[in-house]
C-alpha cells in the first residue's frame, strides 16, 4: 500500500488499480519496467535474465532473474 503525505504532513493513501484495470499487461508492461529499471523494486540490481525456463526436469519459468550488490540472487515468477 502505498501513502501521500502533502506538504503539511497529512498522510492518505494512494488509491490502488490492478494492471488490467488500467489496460496494463505483467509481461508487457510491468516486467519490462522491471528489466529496464530494476531500481523500482527498491534497491539496486543487476538483470541477469528474463523469461529464463532452462531448468532440468520442471516446466517452471522465471520472469526475471537479478542479484543484488552483495551477489544475492532475486528472481521473480
Amino acid at each position: 500500500m502505498l501513502f501521500r503525505i502533502d506538504g503539511e504532513g497529512i498522510v492518505e493513501p494512494v488509491p490502488t488499480n490492478k494492471l488490467a484495470e488500467l489496460g496494463l499487461r505483467e509481461r508487457d508492461d510491468l516486467q519490462e519496467w522491471v528489466i529496464e529499471e530494476p531500481r523500482i523494486l527498491g534497491e539496486e540490481l543487476l538483470i541477469v535474465t528474463s523469461e529464463y525456463a532452462g531448468f532440468e526436469n520442471t516446466l517452471d519459468r522465471l520472469d526475471v532473474l537479478a542479484i543484488d550488490r552483495a551477489g544475492r540472487s532475486s528472481s521473480s515468477n
